[in-house]
C-alpha cells in the first residue's frame, strides 16, 4: 500500500490522527504536511507531538521558520512557506538526521529539504467543514508504516529461574532482557523493562499489546507475568494474550523441549511446526 484516505470531523479527531502518528513514529522519518491555509497542517502536527509524548504547546512556525520539540523522538518542525524562492543553503537539513522526526509544512517551496523517501500527508478542508487526508508513501519504510503494520508487543514469560523480556516491532526484535533471577523475578521485572524502554526512547503507553506464557513452571513464576499483564490490559484496555511455555521456547523448529519440573521430574512436549503432540510431567 502506498495511498491511504482519511477524513476527520473535528479538531479533536485530527490531533488524535496527529497522536497515532506519532507515537508509531520511528527516528529519521520525515512527513510532508500540504494544505492550504487553515487546512489543519498545525493541528495535525499538535498530535503528532502529543503522540511522542511532547508536553511543551506546538505553534506554526511560520515566522522564525522552525521550531524544534523534545519528547520520546526529537521533532523538527519546519514551516518552509517564507523559503520560497531562496534557494541559498541555511542549514535545515542537517536536523534531517537518525535523531529524530520530522515534519515540514508547505514543503513545495523548499525542495531540496525533501529527501528521496518520505511520507506526504495533503489535507484538504471539504465543504461540509470535514478534513480528508491523502497518505502518499515514497518507500518501503512509509508504506509499512501507513499500512498500520507498525505494532509493538512485549513478551514476558517469568515461569522458570529465568527473567524473559522482549519488545518486538512488527516482526523485528528491538529490545530483549533475559537474566537468571530465580525467585527475584517480581523484584527485578520493573527495573528491566523500564531500562529496556528507556534505551528505545518508548513509554508504557507505546506498548499495543502483550503476549505471556501460561505455564507450565512454576505457580508462583507463572503468575507474576501474569498479575501484571492483567492489570496493564485492564486499565489502557490493550489485547492480551499467552502462549505455552515451552511452545516459546520451541518456537517453529522441530524439536522436544524438557523443562526441569523440579523435584527430580521434567515438564516434556514434541513440537512438528509449532504445533506440540502433548505434555506430561514425568
Amino acid at each position: 500500500m502506498n495511498e491511504l484516505r482519511l477524513i476527520t470531523k473535528s479538531a479533536d479527531e485530527t490531533r488524535e490522527l496527529g497522536s497515532k502518528i506519532g507515537k508509531h513514529s520511528e527516528a529519521a522519518m520525515v512527513i510532508l504536511l500540504d494544505g492550504d491555509l487553515g487546512a489543519g497542517k498545525t493541528c495535525l502536527t499538535q498530535g503528532i507531538a502529543r503522540g511522542l509524548h511532547i508536553t511543551r504547546s506546538v505553534t506554526s512556525p511560520t515566522f522564525t521558520i522552525q521550531k524544534i520539540y523534545h519528547g520520546r523522538l526529537l521533532l523538527n518542525h519546519i514551516d518552509a512557506y517564507r523559503l520560497e524562492g531562496i534557494h541559498q543553503d541555511l542549514g535545515f537539513d542537517e536536523y534531517l538526521n537518525d535523531e529524530g522526526l520530522t515534519v515540514i509544512e508547505w514543503s513545495q517551496f523548499s525542495p531540496d529539504l525533501v529527501p528521496e523517501e518520505h511520507l506526504k500527508i495533503s489535507i484538504q478542508l471539504l465543504e461540509n467543514g470535514d478534513r480528508e487526508f491523502t497518505f502518499h508513501a515514497i518507500g518501503k519504510k512509509y508504506e509499512r508504516f501507513i499500512g498500520g503494520s507498525s505494532m509493538i508487543t512485549l513478551c514476558m514469560d517469568t515461569s522458570h529461574i529465568y527473567l524473559s523480556l522482549a519488545l518486538i516491532r512488527d516482526d523485528e526484535i528491538i529490545g530483549e532482557v533475559q537474566e537468571e533471577c530465580w525467585k527475584h523475578q517480581s523484584e527485578e521485572i520493573f527495573p528491566k523493562l523500564e531500562e529496556m524502554l528507556s534505551k528505545l526512547s518508548l513509554k508504557s503507553d507505546d506498548i499495543d499489546q502483550i503476549v505471556i506464557t501460561k505455564g507450565p513452571g512454576s505457580y508462583t513464576g507463572v503468575r507474576i507475568a501474569m498479575t501484571i499483564a492483567k492489570v496493564f490490559c485492564s486499565m489502557t484496555n490493550k489485547p492480551l494474550y499467552t502462549l505455552p511455555t515451552m511452545l516459546l521456547y520451541a518456537g517453529m523448529e522441530d524439536c522436544r523441549v524438557v523443562l526441569d519440573a523440579r523435584g527430580k521430574r521434567v515438564y516434556t512436549c514434541a513440537y512438528k511446526n509449532g504445533k506440540g503432540s502433548g505434555r506430561r510431567k514425568s
